[in-house]
């Protein structure tokens, strides 16, 4: 009787457990500054089951687990040593978000529920994102009908009512990632059979998150879009997932809309501009601010630091000041007067921590890299690299846009995929001993 009780009382946290995943998954996008709530609810629930406790234990052996959270364990050593608390602090408080979600993906997330879940949060996530991206056109649309300007419709403008376009970009290539795998068969995330409505379905959301993806005009995640479109192409020819005239005609489809996006002006200029930055870096105007001008006065400054602190850094919330000195040195007037910070989390870590916090990445992408080629997952090694690009051109740790999407995503990679085929090999095995 005691048992059917406990049994009752896990499934009904597990419910809850579902539903908070999902809530999270949707609101990633949408609104990431109502996640902390819900996803504190969800770690006070993992603490109401005793299976919890039982892996607390495990946890605290496990390497991996270490290595996910010790970009945040930097992070509150970097305190000590900061000069401006404050920002130390609220550094922290924003990069906890990876440890919290790896405590609960580790503890909670039974093993023979992880299929439904990842279910569940695609599902949530891409619905998540169509949403976002309906509620953008709901409020440009009227306007750009009345005025016939595309500058409603293209970048900031389009997307300030959410969040920035670069943080909105990443949202929407992950979305474009889930579409691609469920394209190119093998495990299924939101569909359980392979199909002509789901192959449709797929192939609508896909196009519908490209268009979202080219209006947002965020360079570096356009060009990131492409090199894993062409992994996910060359893969799946090799495999002999889809036939040639169904490449052929992806290949095509994405030629012509690449094509028409630049026929728009701002789209046009702002890959102009890319280019002339990277073929005239003698000549630049650190005056001038675009926002590659910008970046490029922030690499040259934070490889500078990092020559000057390589060995311990200069401290979590000392990054930003320090740079703003360096800008002022080097007379880079407009990314002095946009405090901009090196938009690259490899050089913000060294920056911030030192050698450390550099191998901390590598050891980080490398744990998620291991993980994701073990299991043979498209979907995990897809985001692997979507993600190893996106630091390369942002700070994801410093705002909760960018530490909600990894912290959420990241664990689940590394922690349930083992459990799943943990899991299925108990099955196996039980099933050759039954024979």
């Amino acid at each position: 009787m005691q048992r059917v009780r406990v049994t009752k009382i896990n499934n009904i946290l597990g419910i809850i457990d579902l539903i908070l995943l999902s809530v999270i998954a949707m609101l990633i996008s949408l609104n990431s500054r109502a996640v902390p709530f819900f996803m504190c609810c969800l770690f006070v629930n993992v603490f109401f089951k005793k299976e919890s406790y039982a892996n607390i234990l495990k946890m605290f052996k496990s390497f991996d687990f270490y290595i996910l959270i010790l970009p945040f364990i930097l992070s509150l050593v970097g305190c000590l040593y900061s000069s401006n608390k404050d920002a130390a602090y609220r550094s922290v408080e924003t990069i906890s978000s990876l440890l919290i979600f790896t405590i609960i993906f580790f503890l909670s997330i039974k093993k023979e529920n992880s299929k439904t879940i990842i279910k569940c949060i695609t599902w949530a996530y891409v619905i998540g994102v169509l949403i976002s991206y309906m509620v953008l056109w709901s409020r440009a649309l009227p306007v750009y009908l009345d005025t016939g300007d595309s500058y409603f419709i293209l970048y900031t403008k389009f997307s300030e009512v959410i969040k920035s376009p670069n943080y909105l970009s990443y949202n929407v290539l992950i979305a474009i990632v889930i579409c691609l795998v469920e394209l190119l068969g093998g495990k299924r995330y939101l569909f359980s059979k392979r199909n002509k409505f789901s192959i449709g379905v797929c192939v609508f959301l896909f196009l519908i998150f490209s268009v979202f993806l080219f209006q947002l005009l965020a360079k570096s995640t356009i060009i990131i879009y492409f090199i894993v479109l062409l992994f996910s192409l060359l893969y799946s020819y090799k495999k002999k997932i889809i036939r040639i005239y169904f490449l052929l005609l992806i290949i095509i489809t994405i030629g012509a809309l690449s094509s028409y996006m630049f026929t728009i002006p701002e789209f046009k200029q702002r890959f102009t501009i890319l280019l002339n930055v990277m073929l005239n870096r003698e000549n630049i105007d650190y005056a001038k601010k675009e926002s590659s001008t910008i970046r490029y006065s922030a690499i040259n400054t934070s490889f500078q630091l990092i020559k000057e602190n390589w060995l311990i850094g200069v401290g979590t919330g000392d990054v930003v000041d320090e740079l703003y000195k360096s800008y002022v040195e080097n007379e880079f007037s407009a990314a002095e007067s946009n405090h901009t910070n090196p938009h690259n989390q490899y050089l913000r870590m060294f920056i911030m921590s030192g050698i450390l916090g550099l191998l901390s990445l590598i050891l980080l992408f490398y744990v998620l890299a291991r993980s994701t080629i073990k299991n043979r997952d498209v979907f995990g090694f897809l985001y692997f690299i979507s993600m190893a690009l996106i630091f390369l051109f942002d700070d994801l740790f410093i705002f909760r846009d960018g530490i909600v999407l990894f912290g959420f995503f990241t664990p689940y990679f590394v922690f349930c995929k083992k459990k799943m085929q943990k899991s299925k090999n108990i099955n196996e095995t039980i099933e050759k001993q039954e024979k």
